[in-house]
């Protein structure tokens, strides 16, 4: 993962932003490479037939609301 400049900017900028995305910027990757292609080959399967435009997050949990 890289480091996206523009989001470091408006850090810098707005410093109380900061709190808020400490839960979601964690040092270990969002998902596992074998978590994604799993999901993948679920929902491309016959056992999502009946799943249709959905998301599905692949973070851990960190997305949670």
């Amino acid at each position: 993962m890289g480091t996206d400049v523009a989001v470091l900017k408006l850090f810098e900028k707005y410093p109380s932003w900061g709190p808020n995305f400490v839960p979601i910027l964690t040092e270990k990757p969002i998902a596992d490479p074998d978590d994604i292609s799993d999901s993948v080959l679920f929902l491309a399967s016959d056992r999502a037939k009946t799943i249709t435009g959905s998301q599905m997050a692949l973070d851990q949990g960190n997305s949670k609301v």
